[in-house]
């Protein structure tokens, strides 16, 4: 064999090595969580966790499941959308069947599983 087709051999082998490589460290990498809490918000303590919902029924599984480093504080819990309100907005909508409390709408805004609007 020449010694042009040897090292076009070799660089093949090498970039199969580099990329082989880059999909293993990729691929090894945790997803990060989000690493700042707002200011409703506390750290967890140890591994990220789902939090308590006002009304889990209303809530998507996604935001209900979702493993979060930062929980609600004492005093308030999460509306339908992931944000967290205080108990008493909670309450104000408590007998309303299908509407639960957004920062975004009026006190008590229909929901039925809508996202928040993005102009929000």
């Amino acid at each position: 064999m020449s010694e042009d087709h040897n090292a076009r051999r070799e660089m093949h082998r090498i970039a199969i090595l580099l990329t082989a490589v880059c999909v293993v460290v990729t691929c090894g990498q945790k997803p990060r969580l989000s690493s700042k809490c707002n200011g409703w918000e506390i750290r967890v303590r140890g591994s990220p966790r789902p939090d308590n919902f006002c009304k889990p029924r209303l809530t998507p599984r996604s935001e209900l499941e979702k493993r979060r480093s930062c929980v609600c504080k004492s005093g308030h819990i999460r509306n339908a959308w992931g944000q967290c309100i205080t108990v008493q907005q909670c309450n104000q909508c408590k007998s309303r069947t299908n509407q639960d409390f957004n920062y975004c709408e009026s006190a008590c805004p229909w929901t039925c599983n809508r996202p928040i609007p993005t102009a929000c």
